[in-house]
């Protein structure tokens, strides 16, 4: 269960690019060299497209009721193709989703061509439900997300501009609004009963139509697991009864071609981003926040030591993750706790130079925090864990 709401936090990430399908494309198979200047500007314009639909996706998600969230940071660091966006807010979430939450702090991470991370907090009671504070990051590999595109899908067979223009066709076309209102709606109106009165109502709507293959649709979803299954069946509620759906297709391929409904696009760009989140995106719960801190130190502080030049918002998210760090080991020592320090010091002794360089700036605030508690505070078991950090700094190659 805890993985299905992971999976549908990922979605919320994308912004709604689940769909999987099959479709072949009209395209020659050219061999190109990839930074083309062409290409070049295309991945520009789709970072750029980008930015407009998330940013549109969470005013919509808004507006439901279920959370304030706001886009506080988006840049394109064009030399390495990546599209960085961070975000934080609020979230209002129905009693069941909170219970599949387990009702406490949860940092959510992942990996692949879309990596983000998600920090859900600060959990209390409101009515009819709970609320929780949310903050976190994604990152778009545009060129990876490319290259992948052009090499699994029938008929580009690497031809990277073709792939680059359907990739940005469905973008541009895409209706965010349906996504954002059927996920405000799974958000706090979930409960195992309404998702049982939403199938049921469906499938009679597919009994009066005949509507066969949008019946595969419905079955697929059911198996994808409570939670989820209730979002994309209230996203499916919105389609006209009249849509038409391939017998071949698939759950992401229906959905893309109800809301990009230019022919081939919607389900072809669809299929391969959905396909990609079932089979290579992955997602790791961390209960403790030292882990999840430690992994953003890690991951952008590789990307500013590759970085040719300053890059604000990856310095800018960099510092939160440290600052977030900083702030949770001092409390833990307040509270008599050492297992961040045991976590931090376990983490840095494994770490390669590369991310003991990332890592260093927070070992130069555990160091200063545990001489605090040593010196301020006679705090001798401090002491015991500075000289291990001490021995680690010394035997650091950075």
């Amino acid at each position: 269960m805890k993985k299905n709401i992971i999976s549908v936090a990922y979605l919320v990430l994308i912004s709604g690019f689940l769909f999987l399908s099959q479709t072949s494309f009209s395209a020659d198979a050219v061999r190109e060299s990839f930074f083309t200047p062409e290409l070049e500007r295309l991945q520009e314009t789709i970072a750029r497209v980008l930015i407009k639909k998330i940013e549109t996706f969470v005013e919509h998600l808004n507006k439901t009721g279920s959370g304030k969230l706001e886009v506080i940071g988006a840049f394109y660091d064009a030399p390495y193709h990546r599209l960085y966006i961070d975000f934080s807010g609020e979230m209002k979430v129905a009693n069941s989703v909170a219970m599949l939450l387990g009702k406490r702090d949860n940092h959510v991470s992942g990996e692949g061509y879309i990596p983000f991370d998600l920090n859900m907090t600060d959990f209390h009671r409101i009515d009819n439900g709970m609320k929780c504070t949310v903050e976190g990051d994604l990152i778009f590999f545009i060129d990876q997300i490319l290259i992948q595109f052009a090499q699994s899908t029938p008929g580009l067979n690497m031809a990277y501009t073709p792939a680059g223009q359907t990739l940005l066709k469905f973008i541009d076309s895409l209706d965010v609004r349906p996504i954002a209102e059927a996920l405000g709606k799974a958000l706090t109106e979930f409960s195992p009963d309404n998702l049982q009165k939403l199938t049921t109502e469906i499938q009679k709507r597919i009994d009066s139509a005949g509507n066969t293959p949008l019946e595969k649709v419905l079955n697929i979803a059911r198996g994808t697991g409570e939670f989820t299954a209730f979002f994309v069946l209230t996203l499916i509620k919105s389609f006209p009864s009249t849509i038409a759906v391939n017998a071949g297709v698939s759950l992401g391929g229906a959905i893309g071609t109800f809301l990009v409904p230019i022919p081939g696009v919607g389900t072809v760009v669809g299929g391969f981003i959905g396909s990609y989140i079932v089979g290579q995106a992955t997602a790791k719960i961390h209960r403790l926040p030292t882990e999840h801190q430690i992994l953003k130190m890690k991951k952008f502080g590789k990307m500013i030591q590759s970085s040719e030049r300053p890059n604000a918002l990856l310095t800018k998210l960099f510092e939160k993750a440290r600052k977030q760090f900083r702030e949770h080991f001092t409390k833990s020592l307040d509270n008599n706790s050492y297992t961040m320090i045991d976590v931090f010091l376990n983490e840095y002794k494994k770490a390669s130079v590369e991310e003991k360089k990332s890592l260093s700036a927070a070992a130069t605030d555990v160091k200063a925090v545990l001489e605090f508690q040593l010196n301020q505070k006679n705090d001798r078991f401090a002491g015991r864990k500075l000289k291990q950090l001490n021995a680690l700094l010394a035997d650091s190659k950075i």
